[in-house]
């Protein structure tokens, strides 16, 4: 906790001025967990949200159109929100700091539209069918926005707080307790919560996800920001937005946009293996079965599986690392080469585990597939982040031993802008998202002319 809270710091490049040292005020052991602690009330929630969304909004008599188009809105909040509350963030002078008033609104937004969902869950079938139809829809919208707002300040805050050293365990912790709320989202959703407590089973389950994430962000207050003092000009119109976010897309320096390709491309694979999973394994298990229920809880199985193994990865991995490279004495394995090896795993599985796997009609196989795919889903998690953590604050580094000489201050001005940059990492994993929901759409009518041709043409 260094530093004096009045400390002033020099101006950056683009004359934003910060005051203060950040620091979190606890011991040094549970500092990273405290920060990141979170991560498990937000993914506990978009567990639940995954879990039920469509099941719920069939129940308030949706159709599967306006079911699908509902859900579209959570890539579609990703690409706007995030960017959006990363670049305010940077710009915000609030006495709070920086980051934290998004994390707080995103968190009050977060429990009102989760208290709508179960309110609305509980309404089903009652008078007043409009009015119980819109509050749902509200309330999966308003979770997508508030978590999309969480997610942006509360990344953007470790890269804050923590140096270049620590960017790599603190987002391991971020990844290990967002995969235990993920377990805990799969375990109470398969739990028979309406019998136990009396209750509507979502209601109950969106009830608990609100005190979870009230109690994974309480320890946010003990966390000291530095303060805004001084900011750079900009539009405050739409206009002026997008334009300091494409100037600060343009000034990233060469390493970043090589994530943020690696990025894109791996979310291509990503986004079908996360969306259609269950279903897959449900349909196998239909080929034996005419238990529809059954089929749905043999694909949950398969998803908690996977949500365990990459529980355990994350668990194991980062510390099983930080070993090797000490018995080694090299830096070696780096996290870069840990991320490429979960790539080979994920290819190598989906190249030579499907066929087999969908050919013999095997659910226990495609359970075990998903649980191999875990080990690569945690160091997605894992590894992006960190290393996007640990680029900011060595070209932080560099730019700033360069503006000595007078010649470059990109390190500097990227200091200024963390919120954002976070916010265009996650443009390289939203568009692949609406590129494969597209590309799925788009088969998926085709498919329907070719049927109806041959049976209106050949018939």
């Amino acid at each position: 906790m260094a530093g004096d809270d009045a400390e002033e710091q020099a101006p950056l490049h683009d004359g934003t001025q910060l005051l203060g040292a950040p620091a979190i005020r606890c011991s040094a052991r549970l500092r990273q967990p405290a920060l990141m602690a979170g991560s498990l009330g937000s993914h506990l929630v978009w567990s639940v949200q995954n879990g039920h969304a469509a099941l719920f909004l069939q129940r308030l008599g949706l159709s599967k159109s306006l079911t699908a188009l509902v859900l579209m809105v959570a890539p579609f909040s990703g690409l706007v929100v995030q960017p959006l509350i990363g670049l305010l963030s940077d710009r915000c002078m609030s006495a709070w700091g920086r980051r934290r008033p998004y994390l707080f609104v995103g968190g009050l937004g977060c429990i009102a539209s989760l208290t709508c969902m179960a309110v609305s869950s509980a309404m089903v079938g009652e008078k007043g069918a409009l009015l119980t139809r819109l509050l749902g829809i509200l309330s999966i919208i308003g979770v997508d926005i508030s978590l999309n707002m969480m997610a942006a300040a509360h990344r953007a805050l470790a890269a804050d707080i923590l140096p270049a050293d620590e960017q790599d365990s603190v987002n391991a912790w971020g990844t290990r307790l967002g995969g235990l709320g993920s377990v805990l989202g799969y375990v109470l959703g398969r739990l028979d919560l309406h019998t136990a407590l009396h209750g509507d089973q979502l209601g109950v389950l969106a009830i608990a996800a609100g005190i979870g994430v009230v109690v994974t962000h309480a320890p946010l207050l003990l966390v000291r920001e530095s303060r805004l003092v001084h900011r750079s000009s900009m539009s405050p119109t739409l206009f002026g937005v997008m334009r300091s976010l494409l100037d600060t897309l343009h000034e990233l320096p060469k390493s970043i946009t090589d994530l943020f390709a690696i990025q894109f491309f791996a979310w291509l694979a990503w986004f079908p293996v996360l969306f259609y999973s269950a279903a897959w394994v449900a349909d196998m298990y239909r080929a034996g079965s005419t238990d529809n229920d059954a089929a749905a809880r043999a694909g949950s199985q398969a998803m908690l599986a996977f949500a365990c193994s990459s529980l355990i990865t994350s668990v194991v991995l980062p510390p099983l690392l930080h070993w090797l490279r000490t018995v080694r004495k090299t830096a070696r394995p780096t996290l870069a080469q840990a991320w490429m090896a979960g790539h080979v795993i994920f290819g190598v599985t989906l190249l030579f585990g499907t066929c087999p796997v969908h050919a013999a009609r095997s659910v226990g196989g495609a359970t075990a597939l998903l649980g191999v795919l875990g080990i690569s889903w945690a160091l997605t998690n894992w590894a992006p982040f960190g290393l996007l953590g640990m680029l900011l604050h060595t070209e932080h580094t560099r730019g700033n031993s360069i503006a000595l000489d007078g010649r470059d201050a990109q390190g500097d001005t990227l200091r200024g802008h963390v919120g954002a940059v976070f916010g265009l990492h996650n443009w390289s994993v939203v568009v692949p998202q609406l590129v494969v929901s597209l590309v799925s759409s788009a088969g998926a009518r085709l498919d329907i002319t070719n049927e109806f041709l041959r049976c209106h043409l050949y018939s």
